[in-house]
């Protein structure tokens, strides 16, 4: 079932840093929306041969401070591997 067309009056999101979402469905259709353009244009930029660390320098810029601290988990390379294994 697709949460954002869940039959509620309100749908708010709590953060891992705290802030409070008074709009769930939006911010989460946003969220959606935003992974399936990055989603685009890794797949391009990956039809092109380039590598994760180009695919992300281009697309996302710097790793994030927690990449180290999550041993490569929480990090935008991840999120590109992650995109690359999904279409296999």
């Amino acid at each position: 079932m697709d949460i954002v067309k869940l039959p509620t009056k309100r749908l708010v999101l709590f953060t891992g840093l705290g802030r409070l979402i008074q709009d769930g469905p939006a911010a989460l259709q946003n969220c959606a929306d935003c992974l399936e353009v990055l989603s685009r244009k890794v797949t391009n930029l990956a039809k092109k041969r380039l590598s994760t660390t180009t695919i992300r320098e281009q697309l996302i810029g710097k790793e994030a401070s927690l990449a180290p601290l999550t041993q490569g988990d929480f990090s935008a390379k991840n999120l590109i591997r992650s995109v690359l294994r999904s279409q296999n």
